[in-house]
């Protein structure tokens, strides 16, 4: 069960009870006389308040905060623009509150006691038909503070239909008809009538919408105290004086998977306060609350502009849904980043922006679904490897390889350049496929694997349907004990136009008298093995070779 986000306003009596810290700001009258007024423009930010005779006439003996639970309760003061707003957010354990309370000096027992400020209630706060945002005026004389035989009036909001309700004598909750926004700044105004021609009654006003007089649990009660709570579930409230210059709230954009376990992406108990992830502006990180590999499913489009796997544990985002990697709508570019361990895209990657992908030394990212470049770069960096497992359907968009290492099987639906990476096609062996352009700079490897004598299934092909413009180095090595015989060839690469040439090429040792045969490799792409030739033709070849040795000075050749 969903632990309860509780935001309390509380009117106590008699009990001095403490709250959490909370820079609030707000007007408290009793017959339409001020008695608390309070902005807390001149406090220090992050300290626990506790202020004597604030209010206008020293109405109110104190203002006091606290913290209760083990988990972060951040109900610090947020500075936006010029002004300082009353913050108060607990996290998801069930003991996390946090609290704000101005004592009176004398109770009041008559009249109208009215509560006025602008809040604001952020639509991370989970949706929940439970207790989630409170206002209660108490009786403290009766009983501990808080417990529900002090309770005279109680007011909930409703975050599941956005409505106030509050609770009659007979228990319940009835809805006010008055309804609220979330993400929006609005005028919130609590009247408690003690007598009058409603006696015992209480009207709630939201930008100056209203409800009718609603009735009070305890008769004739003495409040003491207003207090401000929000407890457990992710609850959050921002607090201002009523026409104080706002401004957005700084909510959380970056979360966090929280739990040892497999779950879903769309559940926010699975993240850190705030989550799920499901924006451009939003970070998600994978990091140390596993102990085991897990899976996080989606069956729904998400979001995002960052994702950092951080875990020696393998995470794997899976299911019938995708991620989507767009910009934070500031400027900043998406991006991948591995830390340590092996993970993995199951699902669906799409790229709204041009994209980095770092994946730090002896680590691996994997993509064994489609990833969409749609026309954007993906920039690849680190030393580590990205894995390509499945087709890249892009309509254009470049890959561009800086470090490390690309392999895989698959089709990139546009262009490839490595300038100072690896590629490495197939799972050992294998085919990349690229539909567009290849290029290869001078510090790029394009490392090719020979394991039998079929193409793609038992030695690595690179095909570019475009032009290849090679650089760098061409590396062959073979696996699984392979030996090559004499007259055997490798189709190792394909291309629809050609441009430059291999600086260096890295040859496997061969046995038996052979010898590997490159004539033909800017012609058609192939390796051959040859037997080794005699001495005397090893010599004829050296003095023709010195009479070209201007025109191919650059080109090394060598078995390794």
């Amino acid at each position: 069960m969903k632990a309860t986000t509780t935001f309390t306003l509380l009117l106590f009596v008699g009990f001095v009870f403490a709250l959490s810290p909370a820079l609030l700001a707000v007007t408290i009258s009793h017959n339409a006389t001020t008695v608390f007024d309070e902005n807390f423009q001149n406090q220090v930010l992050g300290e626990t308040l506790v202020t004597d005779n604030i209010s206008p006439d020293g109405n109110f003996e104190e203002w006091i905060t606290k913290v209760v639970g083990t988990g972060q309760v951040n109900s610090l003061g947020e500075v936006m623009g010029t002004n300082v707003v009353g913050h108060i957010q607990a996290t998801d354990l069930p003991a996390d509150q946090a609290e704000g309370r101005a004592d009176f000096f004398d109770d009041v027992t008559s009249g109208t006691l009215t509560v006025e400020f602008d809040g604001y209630i952020p639509s991370s706060v989970p949706a929940t038909n439970v207790v989630q945002t409170q206002v209660r005026f108490e009786e403290a004389d009766e009983g501990v503070p808080g417990s529900d035989d002090d309770i005279a009036f109680q007011l909930r909001w409703n975050t599941m239909d956005n409505h106030l309700y509050w609770r009659p004598a007979a228990g319940g909750n009835v809805d006010t008809g008055v309804t609220f926004l979330r993400d929006t700044w609005q005028t919130y105004q609590f009247d408690y009538n003690f007598n009058g021609a409603n006696p015992d009654s209480v009207v709630v006003t939201v930008d100056g919408n209203s409800s009718g007089a609603l009735g009070t649990i305890i008769e004739d009660p003495t409040i003491d105290f207003v207090m401000f709570r929000v407890a457990q579930d992710g609850g959050e409230l921002f607090f201002d004086r009523v026409g104080e210059p706002q401004f957005a709230p700084s909510l959380p954009t970056s979360f966090s998977w929280a739990v040892d376990d497999s779950g879903n992406w769309g559940d926010a108990d699975n993240w850190t306060l705030g989550g799920p992830p499901d924006s451009g502006g939003h970070t998600a990180i994978f990091g140390n609350a596993i102990d085991s590999p897990q899976t996080v499913f989606t069956n729904a489009a998400v979001t995002v502009n960052s994702i950092q796997f951080e875990n020696a544990f393998g995470y794997a985002v899976a299911g019938q849904g995708s991620v989507n990697l767009a910009d934070d709508g500031g400027g900043g570019l998406p991006s991948v980043s591995v830390a340590q361990g092996e993970h993995q895209f199951q699902a669906i990657v799409n790229l709204a922006a041009n994209t980095s992908v770092d994946v730090a030394g002896g680590s691996t990212l994997i993509f064994n679904n489609a990833l969409n470049l749609a026309g954007n770069n993906l920039t690849k960096t680190g030393t580590g490897e990205m894995a390509i497992r499945n087709d890249l359907v892009t309509g254009g968009g470049t890959i561009n390889i800086q470090e490390g290492t690309v392999s895989g099987n698959g089709t990139v639906g546009g262009n490839v350049n490595n300038q100072g990476g690896t590629i490495s096609p197939g799972n050992s062996p294998g085919v990349i496929a690229v539909e567009g352009d290849f290029a290869q700079g001078e510090q790029g490897t394009l490392h090719m694997e020979l394991a039998g004598n079929v193409a793609g299934s038992q030695y690595d092909q690179f095909i570019v349907a475009g032009e290849a413009s090679l650089a760098g180095t061409l590396e062959v090595s073979l696996l699984d004990g392979f030996e090559p015989q004499a007259g055997d060839t490798f189709d190792i690469l394909q291309f629809g136009a050609l441009s430059g040439d291999f600086g260096r090429i890295l040859l496997p040792s061969l046995g038996g008298a052979l010898a590997w045969d490159e004539s033909a490799l800017l012609i058609n792409g192939s390796l051959s093995v040859v037997p080794e030739p005699s001495v005397w033709v090893i010599l004829l070849a050296g003095l023709v070779s010195c009479s070209f040795s201007a025109a191919r000075s650059r080109r090394q050749c060598r078995s390794i």
